[in-house]
């Protein structure tokens, strides 16, 4: 069966799942939010490194330290600080990266001779097997993840993902290429130069890992003003929505582990936009729902996260409706692979827009 046949028999069976009717009202009042190119990035980051994590789990590693190790192999001796930049990711995160991967036995981390406030890297023979093993690991997944794409919509989001990153104005953590570069170009001389920094710059994960860095910082900027992140911001259209709401329910239709909700609920409730209430037939459980404070601050932040997402429209152009669309199919086809799950009612209508062919809204919020 061909990756088209395979995308038509797994929509069909999805559209006949039953879904309540209230279910079916929060998704549909929320389709523009889950239709936002950074929700549906960030739940297909999400995705591929618990897929990530399934496949190449015996190996101990993570998709983060996966690329460290990619990056050492190509270039021994490396200080943390530039592979911190080779990877895109601050330093901190670098740091604890190197010397998990060094307590794994896969790196060999020393002060530099030329500058003592260095650390120079260098791969052990173990992590030079490692990481070959983790590169056909990473193939196979790759084709796991992908099993719905054909060819040609595979090039075509890999090519939307590069536009996203190199041109959406924003401040992740400073990515730059061994060639100095910090932007995809013509990439046939830099293949021959650097394999291993090509092969990773290639990966279906580092292009969605490094795509949720940028649409994050884009919308952490756009959203100053009110000091909200994407989660808190997602938490509280959510609760706006299907007020009252459980925090279990509320996990689900973000598609957050248990504990992460937690936390971005409590900081809410100790900011004062949301109220925690027992349940009136169990007072174990509690109900959430927004104060007057955090109605007022929802009304506030949509245009910001509208403005955030126009930023990602923008740059796609013409080519907005056949992204949401190829992301709308990885995740749909791919969402049993994740560990966190996902409301069924929110599943099951992006699956109906694709057999529908209907593309998502222009207007996100």
């Amino acid at each position: 069966m061909n990756a088209t046949a395979k995308a038509d028999t797994l929509l069909a069976a999805l559209t006949q799942e039953p879904v309540d009717a209230e279910a079916q009202r929060i998704a549909a009042t929320l389709d523009t939010f889950y239709t936002r190119p950074g929700y549906m990035i960030r739940r297909a980051h999400q995705i591929s490194n618990a897929s990530f994590v399934e496949d190449l789990g015996s190996l101990g590693i993570t998709p983060t330290q996966m690329s460290s190790l990619v990056v050492v192999c190509d270039c021994p001796g490396i200080d943390q600080i530039t592979l911190a930049r080779r990877i895109g990711v601050d330093r901190t995160t670098a740091s604890m990266v190197v010397n998990g991967l060094a307590q794994h036995g896969f790196l060999r981390c020393e002060r530099s001779a030329r500058d003592a406030r260095r650390n120079e890297v260098t791969a052990t023979r173990a992590g030079m097997a490692c990481t070959q093993l983790a590169r056909d690991f990473a193939m196979t997944n790759k084709g796991k993840l992908l099993h719905a794409f054909t060819p040609q919509d595979e090039a075509t989001l890999q090519s939307l993902l590069k536009r996203l990153i190199d041109t959406v104005p924003a401040s992740p953590p400073e990515w730059i290429r061994p060639d100095g570069t910090v932007q995809f170009g013509t990439e046939d001389a830099f293949a021959e130069d650097f394999p291993g920094h090509f092969g990773l710059y290639t990966a279906f994960g580092f292009l969605l890992r490094r795509a949720h860095q940028t649409l994050e910082a884009a919308f952490i900027d756009c959203c100053q003003p009110v000091n909200l992140t994407p989660r808190r911001y997602g938490v509280l259209r959510v609760v706006e929505v299907a007020e009252p709401l459980e925090q279990i329910a509320l996990a689900r239709w973000l598609a957050l582990d248990g504990s992460t909700a937690a936390s971005v609920v409590t900081e809410l409730v100790r900011r004062g936009h949301l109220d925690r209430t027992p349940h009136p037939s169990d007072r174990r459980r509690r109900l959430l729902q927004l104060t007057d404070e955090g109605r007022t601050l929802v009304e506030t932040a949509l245009p910001l996260a509208r403005e955030a997402s126009l930023r990602a429209l923008a740059v796609l152009g013409d080519d907005a409706a056949e992204f949401g669309r190829l992301m709308q199919l990885f995740l749909v086809s791919n969402d049993s692979l994740s560990r966190v799950a996902s409301e069924r009612a929110v599943t099951q209508r992006a699956a109906q827009f694709l057999q529908d062919g209907l593309a998502p809204s222009a207007d996100p919020r």
